[in-house]
C-alpha cells in the first residue's frame, strides 16, 4: 500500500495532540505493515489539497483533520480508486465513528492500513459535497459561536464567544421556509431543518450515528421548533437518540433536496462549517461515490 497522510494542522483536535505527534504514531504503525510506504504533508486546507491531487499513485489519502477537512479532502477523491481514511482529528468525528474507527489515533491508523475499501455515499450541496449532514437554521448560529470560542486568545474572546452562543439560543426565530423533497414543493416555518446523509440511526453518548452509509437516500428531519426553547428540544433529541420517536419531528427521506426562504440571507452548516446565503440551496444524493478504508463496512 502507498499512503499519503495529509494532516490540516489547524484543526481543532490536530492543534491539540499536535502534528508533529500525529506523524510520529504514523511513522510508527506503518513500519509494521509489510509492503507499505508513506508520504507526510502538513499544512493548511489549500496545501494538503493541492498535495492530494498531485499524489495520483498514491493507493490510500489518509486525512488528519475534522469533519469538514474530510468532507473537503473527500471531494478530491469522488470516483477515484484512491481510498480515504479519515482519521478522528476533529471536534465530532462523524465519519470516523460511523466507519467503524476507534478514536485512539494508533488504533485507528493500525484499523485503516489493515482494513477493506468499500464504496459509501456522499451528499453535494451546490458546488461542494458533504459526508455527515448539512443543517439549516439556528444551528448555524451555534456553529459560528464555536468557532469563536475555538479561536480564543483572551478572556475577552471567551466572554465574546459564550455570549455569542447564548444570543443564537434565545434568538433561534423561526424562518419560512420552501422546500423541495423529490418531487413535493411545501412551505414550512422553522428554525431546524436536518438534510442527512443516510439515516440518523441512534446516539452514542450524545453523539448521533449512522449504521448504513451505503443506502443512498438523503434523510430530511422537519423540526416544528419556532424558539429558542424548542430549538434546544429538538437538538436534545438528536442528542439522546430519540428524533424517531418524537412527534416534533417530520422525517423524509429523498434522493434530492431543495430550500429557500423568505429572507434576504439564511444559514446553515455544512459538515459543521458556517455559510450564509440568499440563494435556493439544492443538495443530491452521489450514490456510492467515495471509496473509504472501513474497519466495520
Amino acid at each position: 500500500m502507498k499512503a499519503l497522510l495529509v494532516i490540516n494542522e489547524k484543526s481543532g483536535g490536530v492543534l491539540s495532540c499536535g502534528a508533529d505527534h500525529i506523524v510520529s504514531l504514523a511513522e510508527r504503525t506503518v513500519e509494521t505493515i509489510d509492503d507499505a510506504s508513506l508520504e507526510i504533508v502538513a499544512g493548511d486546507y489549500a496545501i494538503i489539497a493541492d498535495e492530494v491531487e498531485k499524489a495520483s499513485d498514491a493507493d490510500t489519502i489518509i486525512c488528519a483533520g475534522g469533519d469538514g477537512t474530510q468532507a473537503n479532502i473527500a471531494a478530491k477523491l469522488l470516483y477515484d480508486r484512491r481510498a480515504l481514511l479519515p482519521l478522528p482529528c476533529g471536534t465530532m468525528n462523524l465519519l470516523s465513528r460511523d466507519l467503524g474507527y476507534s478514536l485512539d489515533l494508533e488504533e485507528a491508523l493500525l484499523e485503516g492500513f489493515t482494513s477493506q475499501s468499500s464504496t459509501i455515499d456522499v451528499g453535494q450541496i451546490g458546488d461542494r459535497i458533504f459526508l455527515n449532514n448539512v443543517v439549516f437554521g439556528a444551528y448555524a448560529a451555534l456553529a459560528d459561536a464555536r468557532e469563536e470560542l475555538r479561536d480564543v486568545d483572551t478572556l475577552d474572546d471567551l466572554s465574546f464567544g459564550v455570549v455569542e452562543a447564548a444570543h443564537a439560543l434565545v434568538n433561534a426565530d423561526a424562518i419560512e421556509y420552501q422546500i423541495i423533497i423529490d418531487d413535493e414543493g411545501f412551505s414550512y416555518k422553522t428554525n431546524t431543518v436536518v438534510v442527512s446523509n443516510n439515516e440518523i440511526s441512534g446516539s452514542d453518548n450524545f453523539i448521533p450515528y449512522r449504521t448504513r452509509l451505503d443506502q443512498g437516500h438523503l434523510y430530511t428531519y422537519l423540526s416544528d421548533a419556532r424558539n429558542g426553547a424548542e430549538f434546544t428540544s429538538t437538538l436534545y433529541s438528536f442528542l439522546r437518540g430519540e428524533h424517531e420517536a418524537s412527534d416534533r419531528i417530520d422525517i423524509r427521506q429523498s434522493t434530492t433536496f431543495q430550500i429557500s426562504a423568505d429572507t434576504d440571507n439564511f444559514s446553515y452548516t455544512v459538515d459543521g462549517d458556517p455559510v450564509e446565503t440568499s440563494e435556493p440551496v439544492k443538495i443530491k444524493m452521489l450514490a456510492g461515490a467515495l471509496k473509504v478504508k472501513a474497519p466495520t463496512q
